[in-house]
């Protein structure tokens, strides 16, 4: 009887002090590190605006009119436009990049003159070309895009004018969107001073690198480059 006393004193001794040797190795748990997570982690690509990007910029820049002293007069992202009705989500302008880096020269020279530019638009997404051409079926003022479409649908072309640094657009001798013979750059049956502003606006575009258009005197394309017809649809805030 008091060998088996003896053992199980002995046991219960031996259970204690593992225990107790057990618990004097635990650490609180406040003080337990996680384990560092090893796995790559996303960068997030943040414009100016520390805003996370929206777009491609190996295939798009975008003209930010307030950061760069252009005016924002972009027609389809409103009603007053020849269609009358809203067609963009929103007023951004989009273009490749070559094209939207002879677009900040050409502002460069329009400030050398105490002038700026106003963008009425830049590049036009090819399904909304397509809404255009179905209301005009001119192809000289909307080019039908199963015909090549736009430069405007490639990101490489602008529309366009000067304006006084507070924002009041020139006296071109017509109004943007005036499909007429009026509107043809080459028109003559202007006064002085519309006639002189057409001449400026078409030597500062071209010393960059842009190309009149004969119809419009507010359009002007990038064509050094070129690219696809693109859908690509940017993001409104």
């Amino acid at each position: 009887m008091r060998k088996t006393l003896r053992n199980i004193t002995t046991l219960s001794v031996g259970v204690s002090l593992i225990f107790s040797c057990s618990n004097s190795h635990q650490v609180p748990s406040d003080s337990v590190e996680t384990p560092k997570d090893s796995s790559p982690k996303k960068e997030l690509i943040i414009n100016d605006l520390d805003k996370v990007l929206d777009y491609n910029e190996s295939l798009w820049s975008e003209i930010k009119f307030q950061q760069e002293g252009v005016f924002e007069n972009m027609a389809y992202a409103d009603t007053v436009n020849f269609m009358g009705q809203k067609i963009y989500p929103c007023a951004r302008c989009f273009l490749r990049p070559e094209a939207a880096t002879a677009l900040k020269l050409a502002n460069e020279l329009a400030q050398k003159k105490g002038l700026r530019l106003t963008l009425f638009d830049c590049y036009r997404p090819t399904k909304y070309q397509q809404i255009m051409f179905d209301l005009i079926k001119d192809p000289r003022y909307v080019a039908e895009p199963k015909n090549g479409g736009s430069m405007h649908n490639k990101g490489l072309a602008v529309d366009i004018a000067l304006s006084d640094t507070s924002g009041n657009v020139l006296d071109f001798g017509g109004e943007f969107d005036e499909f007429s013979e009026r509107s043809h750059l080459m028109y003559k049956n202007l006064d002085s001073g519309a006639l002189a502003n057409r001449v400026l606006l078409k030597d500062i575009m071209t010393q960059v690198g842009f190309t009149p258009y004969p119809y419009e005197w507010w359009h002007y394309s990038y064509k050094k480059v070129d690219y696809k017809l693109d859908d690509f649809l940017w993001d409104c805030d």
